[in-house]
């Protein structure tokens, strides 16, 4: 048996029949931090958006936060604009972030 390089079996690839399709997938996540930057016990952190491109944090305490997405892995120029929000207890908050 003929072991394969990273060359042979790139050349390969490159030859599929053109009815074969190649399916790329983006992910993307947003993070969530306390106005001001993130300190030790404040609520913060990241995560996924779903196929419904939402992603949805509970059981957030009060606060002002600064919510950014970007895809994964990202560079700083591919970050969304920040958009602050206000919780007031007992509230919800629906947010868009613009891609770049």
């Amino acid at each position: 048996m003929r072991a394969v390089t990273n060359r042979s079996f790139w050349r390969r690839k490159a030859r599929r029949p053109p009815w074969e399709s190649v399916t790329l997938t983006v992910q993307c996540m947003v993070q969530v931090e306390p106005d001001g930057g993130e300190k030790i016990g404040t609520f913060g952190g990241s995560g996924n958006i779903d196929a419904k491109n939402q992603i949805a944090y509970e059981n957030v305490p009060p606060g002002r936060y600064v919510l950014r997405g970007h895809p994964n892995p990202y560079s700083e120029n591919q970050q969304s604009d920040p958009v602050t929000i206000d919780l007031k207890g007992g509230q919800s908050a629906k947010v868009t972030l613009n891609a770049k």
